[in-house]
């Protein structure tokens, strides 16, 4: 039997040949780049000192054999600051015997002292690993929904990654075009963008640290953000390159007062994703025009999102679609109180808030 321990910052070079192994299919060694990716989110991030910290499995030879990375924050529950661990990339080398590696790893990493386990980017294996020990599915969490924005280029683009139609649907493309502005000038048609009566501007951290403390909707669990960790959060998020350019948006009213703000990535030709979404009391919906008609005049094809609750009538007035395509948020808590606020969709647990924004890209490291 193995052991599993904290993840040191010398076993960097050894996990990360176990990642570009498990991940990538290939051999070792892991570029710099990779190298450097571990440092910063693991021992570079605001909250490396808050514990607790990530896990590494040792098979009985003392060989590093899997991984469990773990990223506290910091979170509010009814006035109340809470510890928070959102764990991301666990994995165990296929070619070691270590049939209850995985097991170790997360059992250890529930036994914890943060009062919220979390994750956003889970498949299969990694819910039914959860629920087996205790963890719990938020599914009103793990709805996506899409605001198609031009149809005929979506569903072409969508078409185009099946490499025997990659050619047929390139052809297609000035057809294409017409038959999206023929659909969203009808009036009443599920693909007309509203004209937002916002005028929306790129801003700083400093003022969407001040919106998010006191515009937008206030749950019984939210985010504590300080500049510091709100600030290398977003320049993370803008270091990524494979969604699209990333955009940190207010809009304002006529009267200059702002309406709320959202960030995301705004990819021409495919799909934009959103990361976060705010808007003061009744606002929502104007909001939500304004980054639509923001991602169309991007040459964006549509608007993806994670569902935000208090939202959902806002969306589903503007012909969102609602899909559950992962159950990819998990959660585990020994707190029934706090279980039971994200099970009801009281919290704010938005892209920002979990692993989604610094996921290992598998097309990001050379």
């Amino acid at each position: 039997m193995g052991r599993t321990r904290t993840f040191l910052q010398r076993d960097i070079p050894a996990i990360a040949d176990l990642w570009l192994k498990v991940f990538r299919g290939r051999r070792p060694p892991a570029p710099p780049s990779l190298l450097q990716y571990f440092a910063e989110v693991f021992f570079a991030n605001p909250w490396r000192d808050d514990g607790p910290g990530s896990l590494v499995y040792e098979d009985d030879a003392g060989r590093m054999a899997g991984f469990l990375g773990v990223m506290p924050r910091r979170m509010i529950f009814r006035g109340k600051p809470v510890r928070v661990a959102v764990s991301t990339q666990i994995m165990v080398d296929p070619e070691r015997r270590c049939p209850f590696a995985a097991v170790q790893l997360q059992r250890e990493f529930f036994s914890g002292p943060q009062e919220l386990s979390f994750t956003d980017g889970a498949n299969d294996v990694s819910r039914k690993l959860w629920e087996g020990l205790g963890g719990s599915v938020a599914l009103m969490y793990s709805l996506e929904w899409t605001r198609v924005l031009k149809p005929t280029r979506h569903a072409a683009g969508i078409l185009s990654a099946r490499k025997s139609l990659a050619g047929a649907m390139l052809a297609a493309g000035p057809v294409c075009g017409v038959m999206d502005s023929l659909a969203s000038r009808l009036p009443f048609g599920p693909f007309r963008v509203r004209r937002a009566p916002l005028t929306c501007e790129e801003t700083s951290v400093q003022m969407l640290h001040a919106c998010m403390g006191e515009l937008g909707r206030q749950p019984s669990l939210r985010p504590a953000y300080d500049l510091d960790s709100l600030g290398w959060l977003l320049d993370m998020a803008q270091r990524k390159q494979a969604h699209g350019k990333f955009h940190k948006v207010v809009a304002r009213d006529s009267g200059g007062k702002i309406a709320g703000w959202y960030l995301f990535y705004l990819k021409r030709g495919g799909a934009s994703q959103v990361v976060q979404i705010g808007a003061r009391e009744g606002a929502a919906g104007d909001v939500l025009d304004a980054l639509f008609q923001d991602a169309a005049r991007g040459g964006s094809t549509a608007v993806c999102g994670q569902f935000e609750p208090s939202f959902v009538r806002e969306l589903s007035d503007r012909h969102c679609d609602f899909r559950c395509l992962s159950l990819g948020v998990l959660i585990h808590s020994r707190n029934n109180e706090l279980l039971q606020a994200i099970l009801r969709g009281d919290a704010t647990l938005s892209r920002l808030e979990g692993e989604w924004c610094l996921r290992f890209g598998r097309d990001q490291f050379n």
